[in-house]
């Protein structure tokens, strides 16, 4: 099996396609975790500047 998905492994081996996911998956997951994460510790900040 070929370890990445370039237009040549990918004629040679298509199975090549699925090493992508597994990073893309990876790459949603933590966006999307940063994203409410930074927004939970933003909240919790401005709430305790106003007491």
């Amino acid at each position: 099996m070929a370890f990445f998905a370039d237009p040549a492994n990918v004629a040679k081996n298509p199975e090549a396609v699925l090493c992508m996911v597994p990073c893309a998956l990876s790459c949603a997951y933590h966006s999307i975790s940063g994203t409410v994460l930074a927004n939970i510790f933003a909240w919790r900040d401005k709430k305790q500047a106003t007491k």
